[in-house]
């Protein structure tokens, strides 16, 4: 059994890997979070040590180390906030979990390589896209179609839509500063999965910019894409008024619909991470790039 402390206990995404821990039969020994809304770690840990103060938090974990091991620290916290407490447990010699995106600023990977070879410890992000069995299957389906055909290139249309209330741009999420806006805290799973299929990007425009929908191109060596990414209802489907969300994939005028089959990825990503086969920073770096290069090309 793995002893875990977890950042952000609060947050939408707590709950799925409150799971996660749970269902892989490990341990939450500590939780923090600066809101009192906490209610939901009792569903799987309610022996739980829960702070919101973050000086008896980190007290907690070094007397905690001084008689048994504190495995991985889980960050679920503002995305702006993943690069300090990435450090924090580093320094503490714990490995890292780290929630989508790993950190907003590139240059910020370099001390924590620098730290984890320091400290011997690894950092893991949960890109839970890459371990859908569809895509999977899609991804192999590609690799042989270049194989086959190396001057192929392939068309790609992606429409990652998800609808958020008035509350999504009045919080951190809709502050470019703090979570890097549309195209980093939503597009990263997308871009993740396209510099994972195709590898490095040639050239990338932005043709829609505001702060509900995002709509550009990316050229790879061998793929074309056209990409829009929306929390307007707007681009839902009006045939299906109860859908929240349209995850469609298309290569090659082949289309993948994932609305259906985005569940229980968290605890899959955990699975592999005990196992040491989680997804480090050398693989999920250059989706950190391009998302990185967009901030800057809306800006202009």
């Amino acid at each position: 059994m793995k002893n875990f402390v977890l950042l952000g206990a609060c947050g939408y995404i707590a709950p799925k890997h409150f799971q996660a821990i749970y269902e892989t039969k490990n341990k939450l020994v500590a939780a923090y979070d600066i809101t009192q809304n906490a209610g939901i770690i009792d569903k799987y840990f309610p022996d739980c040590n829960f702070f919101f103060n973050f000086l008896k938090f980190e007290k907690f974990i070094k007397n905690f180390q001084k008689k048994k091991k504190i495995d991985y620290l889980v960050i679920c916290t503002p995305n702006y906030l993943h690069n300090k407490f990435i450090l924090f447990g580093l320094k503490n010699k714990i490995n890292i979990i780290c929630e989508k995106p790993l950190i907003l600023k590139t240059e910020q990977l370099k001390k924590i390589l620098e730290y984890e070879k320091k400290y011997k410890k690894k950092v893991f992000c949960i890109m839970q896209l890459r371990l859908n069995s569809k895509i999977i299957k899609l991804k192999n389906h590609l690799i042989k179609k270049i194989k086959e055909n190396p001057n192929h290139i392939t068309k790609c249309n992606i429409k990652y839509v998800t609808y958020r209330g008035d509350w999504f741009l009045k919080t951190w999420k809709g502050s470019i500063n703090k979570s890097g806006g549309l195209t980093t805290n939503i597009g990263i799973h997308l871009f993740d999965l396209l510099t994972w299929i195709f590898g490095d990007y040639v050239t990338i425009k932005v043709k829609k910019n505001d702060n509900k929908t995002n709509i550009g191109s990316l050229k790879f060596k061998r793929a074309h894409v056209e990409w829009l990414i929306s929390i307007s209802d707007k681009y839902l489907n009006k045939n299906r008024p109860t859908e929240r969300s349209i995850r469609e994939f298309s290569f090659d005028n082949k289309n993948l619909e994932l609305s259906d089959n985005f569940t229980n990825m968290h605890i899959l990503s955990y699975k592999k991470i005990i196992n040491g086969d989680g997804f480090m920073i050398k693989e999920v770096e250059k989706s950190l790039y391009i998302t990185e290069k967009l901030r800057k090309l809306s800006r202009v």
